[in-house]
């Protein structure tokens, strides 16, 4: 048994090893294979570290997980000798509950002692056969793993033979995740960055790599990847990422964000990547602000302001100047940098050039550094022109700007000053007598020292030199001034043939170092002088020129009408009306210049100034009319398009017409006799076209039945030219809602041909009246060389003159001879021309024939026949009388054509009857009218067709009477014969079956608003020609007191050189008496004027300055025919021509135009025309002598008692006596003022019913020193 136990210890270590062999197996194997596997993964994958100690991690975790599972166990294997008993009975069946007890009995003992045990002990042994113990161990799972892990051994060790490298590579980092160990590179990167210290600042970073591929590898491109984080104040950021994009050629490039202070950054490639680094990211060099500040130069300080211009940091619109600067002036421009810039010296030119970017010929500025927390430069310099600066800054680091930075600094220089004449904008031809007004503009850039003219009169050849007139300065301190003067070439003693150039001059400010701009001066503008006649006829030219545009207005306007009457209002008539009425307005525009022109020239022909008033007015009135018609085609285009909505929403089209403007016209005007739907018109409305009247009859009948009319009652239905008025062409009838429009373009028509007519009769009216007076000019210069060859040859007969002189007395004796002749064909031109006239303007036909009667009654012709045999005689002194006669008689000649006072008056006279006569028909037609509208009713409807004839009748009549008194009332005799025909109108209708009343009560409306019109256009007329009347009063006045005025002064002069004798002897005693007797004269003919002047002697002040003057005068009178001509005398002369002065003061005031503000006033109350508006508001005309004229008069006599007392104060060489006179004298006026003064105001209160008006005596005048 001993045996047995022995083997079943040799049996329990053979399971140990066993055991112990199979579980170090399995552990070697797990670790080996594990360890390779790892291996060749991050071979193929290359593991991040942190991954790597994580499987470290997890491989060691199993690791102790296998050997505490596995290992462990197998070395504490130690089974009980029973154990491995049991095990071998199951191994040999034979010994199946025996062996273990054999060895339990052993092991105790107790085969010794117990017989039993030792028997089975015993059997034991007899069946134990063969090696039951080998059968008991299974080795083949122990080879197994044995085999597996040598596999894996003999595996890692062939591998750690051939690349002993990559062995410890790969045990490195397995083991040792965080070493250094890397397996050799399959790809590779490399950083381009090197060199790269610094970069701007937020300026995107290129951040640039090389790859390396492996060989072989024929992939196109890599994946390199670039991991950068910014640093901000030594705080990284986050790591980022970024794949570079591949640029061709291996390189690898990504642009990155730089705002920060610093990037780090490293390229990442498959299993490679570079070493960290880092670049320091600094803002490039900028602008941040930049100012200009230019002060002027001294000349230019007080006209130009110093300015301060922002420019920005230069890199927009902003470092440009906006306007250029003065040259000269002071610059100093401030540069505020981002970052101090190093400057290597202000003074080196290279260098300053270079940074300013200025080029080589640009002068220099001074540069000033001023340090701080934001450096800045100064640059101060003198603009001279224009400068360009391109800045190219560099910082300590090398950086420069990355935006460019420019300023440009314009310069204009002081250019010379310009100056031009605008007012007259060409040059002109002038009468000798013309006041032209002349504007000089000057302008410079900075401001003008002074701006004037200057005036020659150009030589009579080009090679003659031109004469000095004068000049006119006016200082200045503005860019822009105009100078306004007025020459007067009566002033400069202009004459006909002259040529008067007028140059503006202008001065600037401008000087530097010395100099000073020269004088500027414009294009002279030259005013050639001409005659009276001459100008004459080039006004008369204009007025044809008018001529032919009226005509072309009228037929334009013809056309126009007779689409109306014949289509209706049509698209395109609205613009047509309006371009006649823009027309003429050009045409009164062009009346208004030429009436300039007279009024500068001084030119006072009054046949053209006639002229141009009528056909100012007439055109007023065409374009008057041609704006009515225009707003009338307005509303009757709105009442058709309202018309045309109405229709398409009310009735449907299922015949397919067109519903639009056609479809409208053809609705709008039906045929005549074609039924219209429409209800028949309400009570004052106008019937619309092709409507029916009442009794069925269509209103295309009318024109038959007013025939029938006519042959009852021949004065209804006159025709115009049997009732004096001349033939027109026959109307045709218009659609009744046209009728306004075809009204209003025919009042067009016939205002236009009214101006044609006045233009072909006035013309030849001036030619008449200028062939007068060309005649009274040749004669008057043939009597002056009648009289100086009279003067050579007094007192010797004609046998003893000279050659020459004889030569000369038939030179004259010839002139004087085609003068007769040409006055013997003025004579007959005259007549004929009257008798063309008589018709179209019998005052005018008056007027000439009342010209060639005087010529026959006094024979002039004769007369200057008798003058050429007298001068043939050498009868000289005879000749020159019958010469004056001749001259006589053609100026009573001028003044039979020229009686405008007495047309006038005689026009009043009949207009005053007209208006009368226009009244009571107008009173007449409202009574017909109401009694129509009765009749409507059924109240007295008999008898009205009777009282409408009468009534057309009485309006023909007056009609024709307006026509009678001349072209001025041709207006009124047209609204009287359109109302007469509106009244035979009225007839027709009621005289139909039944009678149209309605109608009729429409065609009195209509003619009740003509007369009316009728009625206040002759209202109008007879206000303009009382207003007429009184200017040509105050016109023959203002002559008169001139006159006597001018001898007054030449009285009082000649007076004075009799003064300056001293002692007067005989004949100067004789001179004294007739200078008495002139001076009773002029007394004697201002009394005269107040005589024969009404207005005069009822007027206070002017009746008190004419008692003024005769007393004064009456006390010259005296004394000089006593032969006193001392300083009473004088000083009394002076006050009689003073207040004759006054006198012509005061009423010249008056003559003055008014204001354009006045005028315009005027226009816009009484302008518009055509209605009944004139009635009751007709404003009264201005009297003779207004009262604003004797208030000024009071003023005027005010300050001529302040100045005699002034005088007598001052003056010396009076006795007391007479001082004291004259004092008494001046009180009794002052006395006398403030009555009359009082007088005045109070009749000025009663008229105006207001307070006390400007001017009272009591304030106005001086107010220092006055008598009292």
């Amino acid at each position: 048994m001993r045996e047995i136990v022995r083997e079943l210890n040799r049996l329990r270590d053979r399971s140990r090893f066993m055991l112990l062999l199979q579980r170090g197996s399995t552990v070697g194997a797990w670790v080996l294979g594990t360890a390779l596997g790892l291996s060749l993964l991050d071979y193929v994958l290359r593991f991040p570290p942190f991954f790597r100690a994580l499987l470290l991690a997890i491989g060691l975790a199993g690791l102790g997980w296998l050997l505490a599972r596995r290992l462990v166990p197998a070395i504490g294997f130690r089974p009980t000798l029973t154990d491995l008993a049991l095990r071998v009975e199951r191994a040999a069946p034979g010994l199946s509950g025996r062996l273990a007890s054999s060895v339990e009995f052993v092991a105790a003992g107790m085969t010794t002692t117990n017989p039993l045990a030792q028997r089975t002990v015993e059997e034991t042994q007899q069946r134990l056969t063969g090696d039951p113990f080998a059968a008991a161990i299974d080795p083949r799972r122990t080879w197994r793993d044995a085999s597996i892990a040598g596999v894996l051994l003999a595996i890692v060790a062939i591998l750690t033979l051939v690349s002993p490298a990559s062995a410890g590579t790969a045990a490195a980092r397995l083991l040792w995740p965080f070493g250094g160990a890397e397996w050799p590179a399959r790809t590779g990167v490399a950083s381009m960055m090197q060199g790269v210290t610094v970069h701007p600042r937020g300026q995107a970073l290129a951040l640039r790599a090389r790859g390396v591929k492996a060989p072989g590898d024929a992939t196109e491109a890599m994946r390199l990847i670039a991991r950068y984080r910014l640093v901000e104040a030594d705080a990284p950021g986050p790591w980022r990422e970024v794949v570079l994009r591949h640029q061709g050629d291996s390189i690898y490039e990504q642009l990155v964000d730089t705002d920060a202070q610093a990037i780090e950054f490293r390229f990442v490639a498959a299993d490679s990547q570079t070493e960290p680094e880092r670049i320091i990211l600094s803002p490039p060099p900028a602008i941040l602000a930049a100012s200009l500040l230019v002060t002027p130069p001294a000349y230019a300080a007080a006209h130009v302001p110093q300015a301060r211009l922002e420019l920005g940091p230069g890199v927009d619109e902003r470092g440009f100047t906006e306007a250029p600067l003065l040259a000269g002036s002071r610059a100093e421009l401030r540069l505020t940098l981002n970052k101090p810039i190093p400057v290597e010296s202000a003074s080196d030119a290279t260098w300053l050039r270079d940074t300013l970017g200025l080029p080589g010929d640009s002068p220099l500025p001074d540069l000033v550094v001023e340090d701080g927390e934001r450096p800045v430069w100064v640059l101060r310099w003198t603009l001279e022109r224009t400068l360009a600066l391109n800045l190219h800054l560099v910082d300590e680091h090398g950086l420069s700007n990355f935006d460019e930075i420019a300023y440009r600094i314009d310069v204009a220089t002081d250019r010379e000053p310009g100056v031009a004449i605008i007012e007259p904008p060409s040059d002109q031809t002038v009468l000798p007598t013309a006041v032209v007004p002349v504007i000089v503009e000057g302008r410079d850039d900075v401001a003008l020292s002074g701006v004037g003219l200057e005036m020659f009169r150009a030589g009579r050849t080009p090679e003659a030199p031109s004469h000095p007139l004068g000049e006119k300065w006016q200082a200045a301190q503005e860019s822009m001034t105009r100078l306004e003067h007025r020459v007067d070439l009566a002033a400069l003693q202009a004459s006909e043939g002259d040529v008067i150039e007028i140059v503006g001059v202008a001065e600037d400010v401008y000087e530097r170092d010395g100099v000073r701009h020269d004088r500027a001066r414009s294009a002279p503008r030259r005013l050639r002088v001409i005659s009276q006649r001459e100008f004459g006829e080039a006004l008369l030219q204009e007025l044809k020129a008018l001529r032919q545009n009226a005509i072309r207005l009228e037929g334009q306007q013809a056309e126009l009408q007779d689409d109306v009457i014949d289509e209706g209002v049509q698209p395109g008539v609205s613009r047509a009306q309006e371009r006649i009425s823009e027309r003429l307005a050009e045409q009164l525009q062009a009346l208004d210049q030429l009436r300039q022109r007279q009024q500068m020239n001084r030119f006072e022909d009054a046949t053209l100034q006639s002229l141009v008033e009528q056909s100012r007015d007439l055109l007023e009135h065409a374009g008057r009319a041609s704006a009515q018609a225009g707003a009338a085609i307005e509303r009757r285009q709105r009442d058709q398009a309202t018309q045309e909505q109405n229709r398409n929403q009310s009735q449907p089209n299922p015949s397919g017409e067109p519903t639009g403007e056609r479809a409208t016209t053809r609705g709008d005007r039906q045929q005549p006799g074609q039924q219209d739907q429409n209800p028949p018109p309400r009570q004052g409305e106008p019937r619309q076209a092709g409507q029916q009247q009442p009794g069925g009859q269509p209103q295309g009948g009318q024109q038959q039945q007013q025939a029938g009319e006519a042959e009852q009652n021949p004065q209804a239905g006159e025709p115009r030219e049997q009732r004096g008025q001349p033939p027109e062409p026959e109307l045709r009838q218009p659609d009744e809602r046209d009728r306004e429009i075809v009204e209003r373009q025919q009042e067009v028509r016939e205002e236009l041909r009214d101006l044609i007519e006045a233009l072909d009769r006035n013309e030849d009216t001036w030619v008449m009246n200028q062939r007068i007076r060309d005649l009274l000019q040749e004669q008057e210069r043939l009597q002056t060389e009648t009289q100086q060859l009279g003067n050579q040859t007094t007192g010797r007969s004609l046998d003893e003159l000279e050659p020459e002189e004889l030569s000369e007395l038939d030179r004259i004796r010839q002139r004087q001879e085609g003068l007769a002749a040409r006055m013997r064909d003025l004579i007959d031109d005259l007549r004929q021309r009257a008798e063309g006239l008589e018709q179209v303007d019998p005052a005018a036909a008056q007027a000439q024939r009342s010209a060639a009667n005087t010529a026959e009654q006094r024979e002039t012709d004769r007369t200057m026949e008798q003058a050429s045999r007298q001068v043939r005689s050498n009868q000289l002194q005879n000749a020159q009388n019958s010469q004056q006669q001749v001259r006589n008689d053609l100026q009573q000649m001028l003044q039979d054509l020229d009686r405008k006072r007495a047309r006038a008056e005689e026009l009043q006279r009949r207009l005053e009857s007209l208006v009368q006569s226009i009244e009571r028909l107008v009173t007449v037609q409202e009574s017909e009218l109401g009694a129509v509208i009765r009749a409507k009713e059924g109240i007295d409807a008999a008898g009205r067709d009777r009282a409408m004839i009468r009534l057309s009748q009485n309006t023909q009549a007056v009609a024709s009477e307006a026509r009678a008194a001349g072209q001025e009332a041709a207006r009124i005799a047209r609204a009287l014969d359109r109302a007469a025909d509106a009244q035979a109108e009225a007839v027709t209708h009621l005289r139909a079956a039944p009678p149209a009343y309605d109608l009729a009560e429409g065609a009195e409306t209509r003619s009740l608003d003509l007369l009316k019109e009728a009625l206040a256009l002759a209202k109008e007329l007879e206000q303009q020609v009382e207003e007429d009347l009184v200017r040509q009063k105050r016109e023959e006045l203002l002559a008169g007191y001139r006159d006597l005025a001018e001898r007054q002064v030449a009285l009082r002069d000649q007076t004075l050189e009799l003064q300056q004798q001293g002692e007067l002897d005989r004949r100067a005693l004789v001179e004294a008496r007739r200078h008495a007797n002139v001076q009773d004269e002029i007394r004697q003919a201002l009394e005269a004027i107040k005589a024969r002047t009404q207005e005069i002697s009822d007027s206070p002040m002017f009746s008190h300055v004419h008692g003024l003057v005769d007393a004064a005068a009456l006390q010259v009178i005296e004394r000089l025919r006593e032969g006193d001509v001392s300083i009473h005398v004088t000083d009394r002369q002076r006050s009689v021509a003073e207040l004759i002065g006054r006198l012509v003061s005061a009423l010249e005031e008056e003559m003055a135009p008014p204001n354009e503000f006045e005028e315009d006033n005027q226009g816009g109350e009484g302008g518009q025309g055509g209605g009944g508006g004139g009635q009751g508001q007709q404003q009264q005309p201005q009297p003779l002598v207004p009262p604003l004229a004797e208030l000024k008069l009071l003023r005027g006599l005010q300050e001529q008692i302040y100045s005699e007392t002034r005088t007598l104060n001052e003056a010396s060489g009076l006795d007391d006596a007479a001082r004291r006179q004259r004092l008494r004298d001046l009180s009794r006026q002052q006395q006398s003022l403030l009555e009359l003064g009082q007088r005045l105001l109070e009749a000025l209160q009663q008229q105006q019913g207001g307070p006390t008006p400007p001017g009272d005596p009591r304030t106005d005048g001086p107010t220092e020193g006055g008598a009292q």
